[in-house]
């Protein structure tokens, strides 16, 4: 639903996105509108800052899930991912692109993955580009407030 949602952020067809999501799996205990905003501001921030091509995958691992997005844009310097994660911090690439942005995206994606008792990582792609991975625990019955049982549901 997330990425249906992301086709608002691609103009004329200037950007690709994949998909690759299990037809079904493991159960989570998630809060589906929290995930789908994290993963409509990870969509953005590919698409405004010059990816041409983003795939979104989903994919069970032993204890939670994994949701990585990853892009072929410019990247992240590493002297940039210490602070990528702060309220308001906007990089180099961001502070000089014609964009709009407050830089509270990435900290709420950050503020998600710990509501869940999870992770948001950043990383180079091979080739070039950044890889983000969400990390959510399966969880159990009653771990947490106002969260929904999904089960193979498409993001």
């Amino acid at each position: 639903k997330a990425v249906s949602a992301a086709w608002s952020f691609v103009h004329e067809g200037a950007v690709e996105i994949a998909l690759d999501v299990p037809e079904a799996g493991a159960p989570a205990r998630v809060d589906t509108d929290a995930v789908r905003v994290a993963l409509l501001n990870l969509l953005d921030n590919a698409v405004k800052y010059g990816a041409h091509e983003v795939t979104v995958a989903l994919s069970p691992d032993r204890d939670g899930w994994r949701l990585r997005v990853s892009d072929d844009g410019p990247g992240i310097p590493a002297d940039e991912r210490k602070k990528l994660f702060d309220r308001f911090f906007r990089g180099k690439v961001a502070t000089l692109s014609r964009e709009r942005g407050s830089g509270i995206g990435l900290n709420l994606v950050q503020l998600v993955a710990d509501a869940h008792r999870g992770r948001v990582t950043v990383e180079d792609r091979e080739g070039g580009g950044t890889v983000f991975e969400l990390w959510l625990p399966r969880g159990e019955a009653g771990d947490g407030p106002d969260r929904s049982v999904v089960q193979g549901d498409r993001p």
